[in-house]
């Protein structure tokens, strides 16, 4: 189907089917160079307060370690029960074991890759889960080694990434 001008295509945030996926691993393929890094996307927190217009709610869970506590100023917010749940699903976001993986890779055979392409990694060796990752950056693209920036993804860590970077 061809394309007009000013023409967007839309799809699903969980539909994944149409996305090129790229297998990663020390048994499938020699491109991998190295891990550079394997860090949680977010800080841990035990306790989240939400402030709206004229409500607040405070969410705690209780601490095995440190506590850390996140406050949350949103005007959209108007009701206590939607304060407690964006509260809940921020908590939640932030006890996720999410992660931002830098790889180094050969370049050939992922000339066509693009940020927001999938890569499955089996990297356990690494500590990092196997499982589907976004690729969120490439770097080095005129070079044969590429610097690719990969994390876990769903739609709770896109919205909170998204309020993060509007803060």
């Amino acid at each position: 189907k061809k394309k007009k001008k000013g023409q967007i295509n839309k799809r699903e945030f969980g539909d994944t089917k149409k996305l090129r996926k790229n297998e990663i691993s020390y048994e499938k393929s020699d491109t991998l160079l190295s891990v550079e890094n394997s860090v949680s996307m977010f800080d841990k927190a035990n306790k989240v307060t939400v402030i709206g217009d004229n409500v607040s709610f405070t969410l705690e869970q209780i601490a095995k370690d440190e506590e850390k506590e996140l406050t949350v100023i949103d005007p959209n917010i108007k009701t206590q029960s939607d304060a407690e749940v964006k509260a809940t699903r921020i908590l939640e976001t932030h006890n996720t074991e999410s992660y931002k993986i830098k790889l180094r890779l050969q370049k050939k055979g992922l000339e066509l890759l693009e940020a927001g392409d999938i890569m499955h990694l089996k990297l356990e060796n690494h500590n990092i889960p196997m499982g589907d990752y976004m690729v969120f950056e490439i770097e080095n693209i005129l070079s044969g080694v590429l610097v690719v920036t990969v994390g876990t993804f769903d739609k709770n860590i896109a919205e909170r990434l998204s309020e993060i970077r509007v803060d």
